[in-house]
């Protein structure tokens, strides 16, 4: 991708066997789903189909950096192994109608995590995240915040129809907390959304 080529269309199911490397966008970028692979315009699309970055429990499939606003509409980033979403940097962040899910073991932001400054907004339309397990405990006295998702040091987080539904932890982690969601140092609105942690 370039400043002048920065759409991405991403079709089907994809299996990633090694990590995602990290992206440092300086550019504003765009990575549409929704596609099968035989689409010619965004109109040819399915309603409901969203295309699938997997992990398969063994790497992380997407992450972000730069300064960048990326945007990112109808994708599923599923079964994470340490986040099966991570944007860094200090460039803005929209998701439209992607699933974030079935991620494990990471000791904050189990399914996302999303952190910035005091200039980056994260806004989330009509997302779910759910089915993120933390599994296991990093050291005595440790518990993970925000099993579904974390957000820290931003300028503004925008929720709107969106599910924190199920995540949390298989452990009895006294010191754990936001198992649907936690925010650091980042004001919140959030508007017609769900928030409902895994009991232990």
């Amino acid at each position: 991708m370039s400043e002048t080529k920065n759409v991405l269309w991403i079709a089907g199911n994809s299996i990633l066997p090694v990590a995602a490397k990290t992206i440092d966008f300086t550019f504003d970028s765009y990575f549409i789903g929704g596609f099968k692979g035989t689409e010619n315009e965004l109109s040819d699309r399915t309603e409901g189909v969203l295309s699938t970055l997997n992990g398969n429990n063994n790497v992380a499939p997407f992450k972000i950096n730069g300064t960048g606003k990326v945007y990112c509409e109808r994708l599923h980033f599923e079964k994470g192994y340490s986040r099966s979403f991570l944007k860094q940097g200090t460039g803005d962040l929209v998701l439209d109608n992607c699933v974030i899910s079935g991620a494990i073991d990471t000791k904050e932001g189990c399914g996302s995590s999303f952190e910035g400054s005091n200039d980056s907004i994260v806004e989330l339309n009509n997302c779910i995240i759910t089915n993120n397990i933390f599994q296991r405990r990093a050291g005595s006295g440790y518990g993970a915040e925000g099993m579904g998702a974390s957000f820290k040091s931003l300028k503004k987080i925008i929720l709107n129809n969106c599910s924190f539904v199920g995540n949390g932890s298989t452990a009895n982690m006294r010191d754990a907390t936001g198992g649907a969601a936690f925010s650091a140092n980042s004001p919140v609105v959030a508007i017609g959304c769900k928030f409902i942690g895994k009991e232990n």
